[in-house]
């Protein structure tokens, strides 16, 4: 197990030698974790600011109760994590080309983070929150999004008919988007 008050580029080399198991209270700032394998360690309590995520390799990784801030993450397969229960929570970050196949992420906080080109499938996503998101070429597909936050999202691409939508929240913006796959047109 490693604990670090603040991981910087100073101490990373501590991680790219090798991965411990676990990483628990840890702040991370301004990491280029590109290409790295972190498959197998879990992540608890752990703070990420401005940090990089491309090409990782995350398979059986853990992560719990953790905050991204500001960080990029890029074709990430929220999938391959260890756990059946994700417990994350974004700010202002950008996730793009990742997928959400079959994860349990109630009540995920994306907060005003752009999600680009990502695909939401079978994931149970009830009660989160994507108020302030851009969701630019992103699916969902048979999800689970009862009592979820969209208000104010842009670009929502979401099937009424294909997902469980039941108490959600969308703006009146958003309702146009919504309505298209119906074949209605609001004028």
């Amino acid at each position: 197990m490693a604990r670090f008050e603040s991981v910087t580029d100073e101490t990373i080399s501590e991680l790219t030698g090798s991965i411990a198991d676990l990483y628990e209270q840890c702040h991370f700032d301004r990491i280029d974790f590109a290409g790295m394998n972190l498959s197998k360690t879990t992540f608890v309590e752990c703070r990420f600011v401005g940090c990089s995520f491309a090409g990782v390799k995350i398979a059986n990784a853990g992560l719990n109760s953790c905050h991204f801030d500001s960080c990029k993450l890029v074709g990430i397969n929220f999938g391959d994590f260890a756990q059946e229960t994700l417990s994350v929570r974004f700010s202002n970050c950008r996730l793009d080309s990742c997928m959400f196949d079959s994860v349990e992420m109630k009540k995920t906080d994306f907060g005003k983070s752009d999600l680009f080109r990502c695909e939401f499938s079978r994931a149970n996503l009830a009660g989160s929150l994507f108020s302030g998101c851009d969701c630019r070429e992103s699916r969902f597909l048979n999800c689970n999004v009862e009592q979820a936050d969209f208000r104010d999202v842009e670009e929502l691409n979401i099937d009424l008919r294909s997902n469980r939508v039941s108490g959600a929240k969308f703006s009146i913006s958003s309702a146009v988007d919504l309505l298209s796959h119906f074949g209605i047109v609001l004028t």
